[in-house]
């Protein structure tokens, strides 16, 4: 560790952790916002889109800890656009981990997530070219600032081995 004070070094990091978790959070709640708007008549995803405002109003953290991973583990897809994989895949087993665990506190249950992304993947071939795009744009956005996230949680952990090992 740098001559820096460990103390300015963590708050630097949680500072630049709290930015990432506002643009995950931003960037998610466009998505969720589009994928409303494309599916208007929708109920159900109209009702999603109102109860994800009511989470991200009370738990603003609970989209990147809980999503972030899932999109890490499928950075390699997103970076490449494979819109294919995302259209034909069902994540039933992302879903029943997810699920399963004792930790998940979240308000969505997994009817509610399969509901949301059939509706968008439904729906993903009536996207123009230019609102795909915005999509991908988005999504990446999210997967750098989860990126992020992870890059200055590490360096905190460091930061208080290194402290608690003096």
């Amino acid at each position: 560790m740098s001559s820096q004070n460990p103390v300015k070094l963590k708050e630097a990091n949680r500072h630049s952790m709290n930015q990432a978790q506002k643009s995950f959070v931003s960037n998610s709640t466009s998505l969720v916002n589009i994928g409303a708007e494309k599916n208007k008549t929708d109920m159900q995803i109209q009702e999603m889109r109102e109860l994800y405002r009511v989470i991200m109003a009370s738990e603003p953290n609970l989209i990147i800890t809980n999503v972030g991973p899932y999109m890490w583990k499928y950075r390699e897809q997103i970076k490449k656009r494979d819109e294919a994989f995302f259209i034909d895949n069902e994540f039933s087993n992302e879903l029943n981990e997810y699920y399963s665990r004792e930790s998940h506190t979240d308000q969505f249950d997994q009817n509610d997530i399969n509901v949301l992304m059939n509706s968008i993947k439904k729906s993903w071939s009536t996207f123009t070219n230019p609102e795909k795009i915005v999509v991908w744009k988005h999504v990446n956005t999210m997967l750098m600032t989860y990126a992020q996230y992870l890059k200055c949680e590490r360096e905190i952990n460091n930061i208080n081995s290194k402290i608690r090992g003096r």
